[in-house]
């Protein structure tokens, strides 16, 4: 009797959640004012979901299956509802579908995934989150890095003023965006679908774009990415910037980029065709 005992107190340790300082986190409020527009995470076979580039919150949140899973501060939390309530959850419990999002698609990459990869970190191209598509917005832009805050998605039609200043720092310089509220995005005319933020808002100094789901900003000769148009933005070589951003004709930009060469979008596709055969 004893020896079952004790087993059955082991059992009740070991299945009993560990936390820092044996103190639960917190679990983070989720909170939308209108249902957003989910859409299937490239490489999940269409699984997992994630809220679309111009509504998504500045942490990570994804739909599998019928629940809600957020990961934020290095925790995972579950809800059965997008608005919660959210309890925090041990990682082995998480779907193993959730490992297959691609990195690009998150704010901060776990850290206990292993071999899956290490967090990209506030200070990464993988940082931060949303884009296109709210209302018009005022800029501001200064030098220095920034963290993915918890935000809510909230319209308005209030006019834009946007203002730009860039200062330097000893660290390398990368650009620091920040728009509020988010912008209204519209297509660069004539280019392969690429958008910039509509002239109520648009920047006059600097060079930002929006395509497929992540921002690029040309400033100081330099090409910088992210997932989110708030950044945090990271330098990206040019090789690396999408051919589809050279459909943008030099009257839509503030500083063309030196050694960039126009292409139509039908060239695009002629030479995206090509690049797939080779």
């Amino acid at each position: 009797m004893r020896a079952r005992f004790v087993l059955a107190a082991a059992l009740i340790v070991l299945a009993t959640p560990t936390w820092a300082a044996d103190t639960p986190p917190t679990a983070p409020e989720v909170t939308f004012k209108a249902t957003p527009t989910w859409v299937p995470v490239a490489g999940t076979n269409d699984k997992v979901k994630m809220i679309q580039a111009d509504q998504r919150p500045k942490y990570d949140i994804f739909s599998l299956d019928g629940k809600y899973y957020v990961y934020k501060k290095d925790y995972w939390f579950r809800s059965d509802a997008l608005n919660g309530p959210y309890t925090v959850v041990e990682t082995s419990t998480v779907p193993v579908d959730l490992r297959l999002v691609p990195k690009e698609s998150w704010v901060v990459y776990p850290t206990n995934w292993g071999s899956m990869g290490t967090s990209s970190g506030p200070g990464s191209v993988y940082g931060g989150s949303s884009g296109p598509g709210m209302t018009s917005s005022a800029s501001t832009v200064t030098g220095g890095k920034t963290s993915a805050t918890t935000g809510t998605i909230v319209g308005t039609t209030s006019e834009p003023v946007a203002t730009t200043t860039t200062t330097t720092s000893a660290d390398v310089w990368t650009p620091t965006i920040s728009f509020s509220p988010t912008p209204k995005w519209v297509t660069v005319p004539g280019s392969a679908k690429v958008y910039y933020v509509d002239k109520t808002a648009r920047p006059t100094d600097y060079d930002l774009y929006q395509y497929d789901s992540r921002y690029y900003t040309y400033q100081k000769d330099n090409w910088y990415s992210s997932t989110a148009v708030d950044g945090p933005y990271t330098i990206v070589k040019t090789d690396d910037v999408p051919m589809a951003l050279q459909t943008v004709k030099k009257t839509y930009w503030v500083s063309y980029p030196g050694g960039w060469t126009y292409m139509t979008p039908g060239e695009l596709n002629t030479k995206m065709k090509v690049e797939t055969t080779k």
